[in-house]
C-alpha cells in the first residue's frame, strides 16, 4: 500500500530561512485545514466581511420606528398610525380622548399611552364593534395604558384578541361599559396583566383559547361573569386576580387543566 502524505503549508519568518509546517489555520472562528495559499484566506476574509455588512444593513432596515399620535402630530388618530406602521414599530398616544374603533393587523406592534390610563381615553364611536380589534396578523401586539369604554353592542369588546392571534400583551388598561371588557377568542399564549375590568356585562371572556396567562387583574362589578372560560379553553394560568361583586366571580364551562393561584372571588351573586 502506498503512503499518502498530506500536503503541507510552510510559514517563513522574515530574515530567516527556517520553515515551519502548518496544517491547521484558524481565521476568526473559521477553521481551514490544509490551506493552499494566501488567496484562499483572503477570499474567506472577504466573505466573512460581506456577511457582516449584509447583517448590518438588514438590522438597520428593520429598526423600529416610534410614531406619535395626537393633536399637532402627523397622525391625529390611532388608526392612522397603525395604518402607517410596520412590524416592530412603537405607537405612543398623547394625552386626550380618541373616538375610534382601532383595527390592529400588524405583527409585533406596540400601542401605548404616553402618560397612562388616567390621561388617555379611547371611546367607541361605533358601539357594535370592538374598540381595539387585534386579529389576522396582529400577533405579538402590545396594548397598554388606556381607558377603554363604550363597546356596548352584543358581543362587542373593549379589547378583542381573535382569529388566532397569539403572544399578545395587554397591560395596565381600564376597560368599562362594554358588552365584554376583554375578549380572547381562539387565541393562545397571550398575557393579560394589571388591567382593571369593571362595569361591563362580562369582564374577561375566553373561548377556545389555551396557554394564556392572566395576572394581577381586577375584575369587579360586572353584570354577568367576572372571568368566564368556555369551549375548551384549557391550560391557562390565573394568578392573583380579583373578581368581586359580579354575578359570578370565575365561571368555567367545558374547560380543563387551568391553574388558579392566589385569586380572590368574593361577594358575587353566583358563588
Amino acid at each position: 500500500m502506498r503512503n499518502v502524505h498530506k500536503p503541507r503549508v510552510y510559514l517563513q519568518s522574515a530574515g530567516r530561512h527556517h520553515r515551519q509546517p502548518m496544517t491547521h489555520v484558524s481565521v476568526r472562528g473559521m477553521c481551514v485545514d490544509d490551506p493552499t495559499g494566501g488567496n484562499n484566506m483572503n477570499k474567506i476574509h472577504n466573505s466573512v466581511l460581506a456577511l457582516m455588512i449584509i447583517a448590518l444593513l438588514c438590522s438597520t432596515a428593520s429598526a423600529a420606528t416610534t410614531i406619535y399620535v395626537g393633536p399637532g402630530e402627523a397622525n391625529a388618530m390611532i388608526q392612522g398610525a397603525v395604518n402607517n406602521a410596520t412590524s416592530g414599530d412603537i405607537i405612543i398616544v398623547r394625552d386626550g380622548a380618541y373616538n375610534e374603533n382601532v383595527n390592529v393587523g400588524v405583527t409585533h406592534l406596540t400601542i401605548q399611552s404616553e402618560n397612562g390610563s388616567a390621561n388617555c381615553f379611547v371611546n367607541a364611536p361605533d358601539p357594535d364593534n370592538h374598540i381595539f380589534n387585534v386579529s389576522m396578523f396582529g400577533d405579538y401586539a402590545n396594548i397598554s395604558g388606556f381607558t377603554i369604554r363604550d363597546a356596548t353592542g352584543d358581543g362587542a369588546a373593549g379589547i378583542y384578541l381573535g382569529l388566532g392571534v397569539d403572544y399578545c400583551n395587554i397591560a395596565d388598561n381600564i376597560v368599562s361599559n362594554s358588552d365584554v371588557g376583554i375578549s380572547i377568542y381562539h387565541s393562545n399564549n397571550n398575557t393579560i396583566t394589571d388591567n382593571t375590568v369593571n362595569s361591563n356585562d362580562c369582564g374577561i371572556r375566553m373561548e377556545m383559547s389555551c396557554d394564556n396567562t392572566l395576572q394581577n387583574n381586577i375584575v369587579n362589578s360586572n353584570e354577568g361573569d367576572g372571568i368566564y372560560l368556555s369551549m375548551f379553553s384549557d391550560d391557562n394560568v390565573f394568578t392573583n386576580n380579583t373578581a368581586n361583586l359580579n354575578d359570578c366571580g370565575i365561571h368555567l364551562h367545558q374547560s380543563n387543566d387551568n391553574a388558579f393561584t392566589d385569586n380572590t372571588a368574593n361577594s358575587n351573586d353566583g358563588n
